[in-house]
């Protein structure tokens, strides 16, 4: 992968990321301050990966999903590489 798609790619997944974070932070009705608690994170990591500011490791993503109890995947979700769409067509 060239610098400039990896970039990309990895722009796309802080983003769907984030979004999915948020949305189900607010579906279970907490603050950030609440899922940091709840995760053992600090509220202010919580609005970087939020925000797309930074790329959570694979435990993080496990220990978020916990947190809100939900599926793993469910914060990866809308997130397709554009490598898997063409590639396995």
């Amino acid at each position: 992968m060239d610098p400039e798609a990896k970039r990309e790619f990895q722009e796309r997944a802080r983003q769907v990321f984030g979004d999915n974070l948020r949305r189900l932070r607010q579906k279970a009705g907490l603050s950030q301050e609440a899922l940091g608690e709840r995760a053992g994170l600090h509220r202010t990591h919580i609005g970087y990966l939020e925000n797309g500011d930074r790329l959570p490791k694979l435990d993080t993503i496990y220990i978020l999903a916990e947190a809100l109890d939900v599926d793993a995947g469910e914060l990866l979700a809308g997130f397709k590489s554009s490598r898997a769409t063409t590639e396995g067509d």
